[in-house]
């Protein structure tokens, strides 16, 4: 059989994983969500089937991740959630595939890791295109999100009282199109030659690092942003300042809408994670510390508590805490979110990957790669392919 197969499906699977929308907040699955986790469990069944001695040496370290969903759906204060529960499962599963593939060497870690950001290349021109157009690109039935200056429940800012949408790309958001940028922007990091004047493919290279600058701008992201930009000084630094020009000429070009982002009077983003934050203050319990809500239960809590109190509310304010490890610790509770933290600590001891700590903005100040299909396949690809990248490889 042809190795090189289950690794093409399962990268065109995580490349089409943005158009799914689906989010572990859902209480239904769309029939285009169905096809897609039809075909990815055929993919997966093949692929521990056809592997199965090899996979049985990963699954044992993934043991206590997916006794971790398992537990925290059944001890949580509101109980067993099916869809975030398979949500987790999932993606757990697709890891388990993808750290198959990569530590056995059924793919070469530097032909996925340059695939991957070509595709992340792909992401962003898709992003710029439609800031330039103000509208999407017609391809709702692909999955694009539809948008449209006119409409009220999309990403946006203004700019002397002129609406102007971010760049979504394939995603459901434009922050989650930040987020996979500033991933692509840290794989980046693993490959930049630190001579790139003298490389033979130096334009090309000048080329992604401009589409990753303009995309990232385009989204209007703060935190992605500043994810995006601590990657790019980094391979600045290391490569060669000449790195730098394209980075300088993006940002040049969208200073002054920068900065009119920064004061725009309709910007309610701050306002809404601070409220979330003292909402999540005032409803925890000493039971709900230990407890936890219980996987994709947090909104449930939420909504229990701003009716049972009274609060004056609107229906989007019923959402996730803007916030990784603090939508993970309130539906977890203290002792399994200590045992997820000990876990991922131990799965990047050893590999140097210290880059990774460029995604701590967005962890801290938003939750998509923890709701959203899409990113989440991102995050967990990219982390286990950048891990194994640096311990073949040895390198700072």
């Amino acid at each position: 059989m042809n190795t090189k197969i289950i690794p093409l499906i399962f990268t065109v699977l995580l490349g089409l994983s943005p158009l799914i929308r689906i989010s572990r907040e859902q209480d239904y699955i769309s029939r285009d969500t169905k096809l897609f986790f039809i075909l990815c469990l055929i993919a997966l069944g093949f692929f521990f089937w056809t592997y199965h001695s090899r996979v049985q040496k990963t699954i044992p370290k993934i043991v206590p991740l997916i006794l971790i969903i398992i537990g925290s759906s059944f001890i949580g204060s509101f109980g067993f959630h099916v869809v975030p529960t398979l949500f987790f499962l999932g993606s757990v599963l697709f890891g388990i595939a993808v750290w198959t593939m990569l530590s056995h060497k059924l793919v070469d870690t530097r032909i996925l890791l340059l695939t991957l950001v070509g595709c992340i290349a792909l992401y962003s021109q898709w992003g710029i295109a439609q800031f330039i157009a103000q509208r999407d690109l017609g391809m709702s039935v692909i999955g694009e999100s539809r948008i449209d200056p006119t409409s009220r429940a999309i990403a946006s800012f203004y700019l002397n009282d002129q609406k102007y949408i971010r760049g979504y790309g394939p995603f459901a958001h434009s922050n989650s199109l930040s987020g996979s940028i500033a991933l692509g922007c840290i794989l980046l990091t693993f490959i930049f030659p630190k001579q790139v004047g003298r490389h033979q493919h130096r334009v090309y290279l000048y080329a992604i690092l401009a589409m990753f600058a303009l995309g990232s701008l385009t989204t209007f992201s703060r935190a992605g942003i500043l994810a995006s930009g601590i990657s790019l000084i980094v391979i600045g630094i290391r490569g060669n300042y000449k790195v730098f020009i394209p980075i300088f000429l993006s940002c040049i070009l969208f200073l002054p809408i920068l900065f009119g982002r920064s004061f725009d009077s309709h910007g309610v983003a701050l306002a809404d994670r601070a409220e979330g934050f003292t909402w999540l203050r005032e409803m925890e319990t000493p039971s709900d510390l230990v407890r936890g809500y219980g996987i994709g239960n947090y909104e449930t809590a939420l909504k229990k508590y701003l009716e049972k109190n009274s609060v004056p509310h609107n229906m989007w304010d019923i959402a996730p805490i803007h916030s990784v490890p603090l939508l993970l610790f309130t539906e977890l509770g203290a002792p399994l979110f200590l045992i997820l933290c000990s876990i991922t600590i131990l799965f990047f001891l050893g590999s140097s990957m210290w880059i990774i700590i460029a995604l701590l903005p967005p962890l801290l100040l938003d939750h998509y790669f923890v709701t959203q299909l899409g990113p989440l396949l991102w995050l967990i690809t990219s982390t286990i392919l950048g891990v194994q990248y640096k311990r073949e490889h040895r390198t700072d």
